[in-house]
């Protein structure tokens, strides 16, 4: 606690939570500044839900909502107004719900996924006024992808940032750089093969296989050497835009059999 005064403020111990992840048998509780802080199950710092589970399904589900509730207003709308102001609208209003913290909601389950594709879909539908083309062909004419292989595309992003030594320390932090790996001034125009990263080796699915630290590698190993060779980070971005890993080993992207197993 002694970290939190540097920067000569009080800490109220009131508006503290404290939330413990993992297998446990009973509620926890601390002691700060000679309050009682009681475990919590929700908190809600800096606008995102976070749950004990750390599934970010309640998150997704009010971020789905309040996208739900925009397309209905917009629909009323968008017969009377040109198609770039339709294509504006739906960018200001519908995608940006899901451009906030989206590394931290990544690994939502695949029923929220399916809820996500569906107003997405519905959200094309409006745009280009079609009934009649699937989510696919929508997706082709519109020149984008879907929302989580957009979130794929801000992970991989994230991990040049690394790379090039922009990205926060935090960041850096996360993924675990190989010491064999070519690693010179990454200020300068150098070059990094796709092994810059070690690859973990995780005993558990949900806090292993689904980590940042454990899915960034295989993404940014799955990049073209020319992807990853980029010389600025805007030009990266460019070469990404519509990039879409094919068999990518996260599970949102595995074919699921119900009740059986992932192909």
């Amino acid at each position: 606690m002694q970290q939190i005064s540097y920067n000569g403020m009080k800490l109220n111990s009131k508006k503290c939570h404290l939330l413990v992840c993992g297998h446990k048998f009973e509620s926890m509780i601390c002691k700060i500044k000679g309050t009682m802080v009681i475990e919590t199950h929700l908190v809600k710092p800096l606008g995102i839900t976070i749950e004990s589970e750390l599934t970010f399904n309640k998150h997704m589900s009010i971020v789905c909502k309040k996208a739900s509730q925009k397309l209905n207003a917009l629909s009323r709308l968008c017969a009377l107004i040109p198609f770039d102001k339709r294509k504006l609208l739906m960018n200001a209003f519908f995608n940006s719900q899901f451009s906030y913290g989206p590394l931290v909601w990544i690994f939502h389950s695949r029923k929220i996924n399916t809820k996500i594709n569906n107003l997405h879909y519905r959200a094309l539908r409006i745009i280009y006024l079609d009934e009649i083309s699937s989510f696919e062909e929508l997706l082709r004419k519109d020149g984008t992808v879907t929302v989580h292989h957009r979130n794929l595309q801000f992970l991989v992003t994230e991990m040049y940032r690394v790379v090039k030594g922009i990205a926060p320390l935090l960041m850096q932090d996360v993924f675990k750089k190989n010491k064999n790996a070519f690693a010179e001034d990454v200020s300068a125009n150098t070059r990094f093969n796709s092994n810059f990263y070690n690859s973990s080796n995780p005993r558990t699915v949900k806090y292993g296989l689904e980590t940042l630290r454990s899915l960034g590698p295989k993404l940014w190993e799955m990049l073209s050497e020319n992807t990853r060779n980029s010389v600025t980070l805007s030009v990266f971005k460019t070469k990404i835009k519509i990039w879409v890993p094919h068999n990518c080993p996260c599970r949102l992207c595995k074919v699921y059999v119900p009740e059986l197993f992932f192909l």
